[in-house]
């Protein structure tokens, strides 16, 4: 990792951060208004009716795999990447339902000992590597999205938010947060025709609770929200219901 590429890919975060405020806005204007968690909800009903659609069957599926992904792949494109490249570089959770836009999945091909949760009992981790547990001892790391481009990987994890007051919002804030940089930790490699490996780490989550408590819970860092790209390689997208194209 260099300095350039380290600009290139925030300057990358950046420019996606905008594509995507700009996505959600248009989505909005064409519904005549409806707001996205609307939409939402009336993408899962569709879901719950057709196997094709069932990688929209969350609210968090929803919101990635109908605007994040898409946005990724469009962002690839704008950043000198060809249809092809671009497919190839953008990996998915959800690939087989994005075949158009992603290449293939984004989990490392070779399981880890360590789990992305935070506060797992040391004793529970030791029973599961140890077989008592009846889980398999190594588990697969996979993030919601990644984009592996000539010049700078990134994964990203992906939050919907749906309710929750400020201290709870808190809670699940720094969840999320940890859960991105887990992905950081996990080693390099290379195993089933597959690359695993990442610099830099994006939380894109959207706040859809009332009171936009999620929102308010990153804003009331101020000066310390800087700090998590100086500091650890993060970039956080937190949109608001209320403010998408804020």
């Amino acid at each position: 990792m260099n300095d350039g590429d380290r600009d290139e890919a925030r300057r990358f975060l950046t420019g996606f951060e905008q594509r995507l405020r700009r996505s959600l806005k248009l989505a909005e204007d064409a519904a005549g208004g409806k707001a996205i968690a609307e939409q939402i909800d009336e993408m899962r009903a569709d879901a719950r009716a057709d196997e094709k659609k069932r990688h929209l069957k969350s609210p968090e599926a929803a919101f990635l795999n109908h605007w994040v992904a898409p946005a990724l792949y469009e962002q690839l494109r704008a950043a000198g990447l060809n249809e092809n490249d671009a497919k190839a570089a953008l990996l998915a959770e959800s690939h087989t339902s994005l075949k158009t836009i992603s290449g293939g999945p984004a989990a490392r091909p070779v399981a880890f000992p360590l789990e992305k949760k935070m506060g797992v009992p040391a004793g529970e981790t030791y029973a599961r590597w140890a077989g008592r547990s009846g889980g398999q001892p190594f588990t697969q790391p996979y993030p919601d999205l990644a984009i592996r481009h000539p010049s700078y990987q990134i994964v990203f994890e992906g939050k919907y938010f749906r309710s929750g007051k400020l201290e709870y919002a808190e809670r699940q804030l720094v969840a999320a947060i940890h859960e991105s940089l887990f992905y950081l930790g996990v080693p390099e490699i290379s195993a089933r025709g597959r690359e695993w490996g990442y610099d830099y780490a994006c939380l894109v989550a959207f706040d859809a609770s009332a009171d936009a408590t999620l929102l308010t819970a990153w804003n009331n860092l101020k000066g310390t929200k800087a700090k998590f790209w100086d500091c650890a390689n993060l970039h956080v997208v937190l949109i608001g219901a209320r403010t998408v194209s804020g």
